[in-house]
């Protein structure tokens, strides 16, 4: 297919996602069961095109002037790939199976990229315009910098399962990537992607990968598992584990000694972990399932790690179309089922145990103010700094928190070149 028909496609597909609110990856999947004449190379460059232009709706939507699948088509071609007029007009050409030629308004509005410079930071920024008081909260005057980076394409990044192999082979192994080792995590690798049509990265085919070598996981996710400090023979409980993969970096510390209870309501959101931990030849985990499988775990963890269900708003440059399905009835579920997490889960805790608070939102009142209002009514926990327990559990650079807080860790695509990740680590003190 050459671009202009991928263009097309990305507009019929943009209409399902926008308008009929289903998720980009289904909508792919419908639209490739329709056209199978189409390769994987084009389906690679379709979902880059689609998710491009969802990270950039309301910028696009402004310089143009309106928010059909179109018109935000050409908006993020002009802002986010910087297309010139001319290269624009050569894709929405009029031709068979391409976009239709651009209009006499369509050519006025992008040659006049200088009208967003006074726009609100909602709108450079590319996050839901009700979400803008909770943005400025966390981010202050940072807001739209930090919002753009929100909306930047991610790199893919990887963890190396140092119970099979060393960083270095992973390294020589990835190496027509051009891989990078991580700023921060000791076991991770990192390659990045541009913006534009190139090729998504996929290293699931790897022997490497095969073997249990490595997996993909964003940096962000490893600095807080490898700040949990779990260490051989302890009990440690990972509440809301999901498919395991922070299970995976609690069970490489303890080097397969000790005990980690993966626990989560859901069994279909389980149903990956056997594999991956066959995988990763990780031979201390128990699933639980549902609460009553924790009856006997009551005061007896040394760490409880809770990764706690929310908005998933440090990861929208991954799922750019979820941020505009995200609404504040949606908002208040997740922080009454937080609180109710953080409750239950404290009863896990032994003395002197951490309970340790991860999301990945930027959004304070899923992160800090969650905190405070668990801390103001169980006395018995202490908030610990992060910058001390970062400097005993991994060491280097110390990097600075996005919300400025010495006791609660925020990292940001912005400052951390990381998914969106809130940490807060408590120690149970009777």
């Amino acid at each position: 297919m050459r671009i202009s028909a991928q263009v097309s496609s990305s507009i019929e597909i943009l209409y399902q996602v926008i308008d009929r609110y289903q998720p980009v990856p289904i909508a792919i999947r419908e639209w490739a069961r329709n056209n199978r004449y189409a390769g994987s190379s084009d389906r690679n460059a379709i979902n880059n095109i689609v998710n491009a232009t969802l990270r950039k709706k309301n910028s696009s939507a402004m310089l143009m002037k309106d928010d059909s699948p179109r018109s935000l088509c050409i908006g993020m071609f002009r802002l986010l790939w910087g297309k010139s007029v001319g290269e624009i007009s050569d894709i929405f050409n009029g031709e068979i199976h391409s976009p239709d030629i651009l209009t006499e308004d369509e050519l006025l509005l992008i040659k006049d990229v200088v009208a967003l410079e006074d726009a609100p930071s909602w709108v450079r920024g590319d996050y839901p315009e009700w979400l803008d008081g909770e943005f400025q909260k966390t981010f202050g005057e940072d807001t739209l910098e930090q919002a753009v980076a929100l909306s930047s394409r991610p790199s893919l990044d990887i963890r190396v399962n140092t119970l099979k192999t060393k960083r270095d082979r992973v390294l020589k192994e990835l190496n027509k990537f051009n891989p990078e080792i991580t700023k921060y995590s000791v076991k991770g690798i990192r390659i990045k992607q541009k913006e534009g049509l190139d090729r998504s990265v996929k290293v699931e085919n790897s022997k490497f990968f095969i073997k249990g070598y490595f997996e993909v996981q964003n940096e962000g996710s490893q600095i807080v598992s490898l700040l949990s400090g779990a260490k051989p023979g302890m009990q440690v409980l990972d509440y809301c584990c999901g498919a395991g993969g922070k299970t995976a970096v609690f069970s490489t510390l303890m080097e397969n000694k000790g005990q980690v209870y993966s626990h989560d309501i859901s069994e279909a959101r389980v149903k990956p972990i056997y594999e991956r931990l066959k995988r990763l030849g990780i031979r201390n985990s128990q699933i639980r399932i549902g609460k009553d499988s924790l009856e006997d775990l009551t005061s007896h963890c040394d760490i409880v790690f809770i990764d706690s269900p929310c908005s998933g708003s440090g990861t929208w440059r991954r799922k750019p179309d979820t941020k505009w399905r995200f609404n504040k009835n949606t908002l208040d579920r997740i922080i009454e089922t937080q609180e109710n997490i953080l409750k239950e889960a404290s009863e896990y805790v032994a003395k002197d145990g951490l309970l340790i608070y991860v999301t990945c939102s930027v959004l304070d009142s899923e992160n800090s103010k969650q905190i405070e209002k668990f801390l103001s009514v169980n006395k018995n926990f202490n908030l610990l700094s992060w910058k001390d327990i970062w400097s005993k559990n991994i060491g280097g650079e110390l990097p600075i928190s996005a919300n400025k807080s010495d006791k609660t860790l925020l990292l940001t695509p912005k400052n951390h070149e990381t998914d969106g990740f809130f940490i807060a680590i408590m120690q149970k003190t009777i």
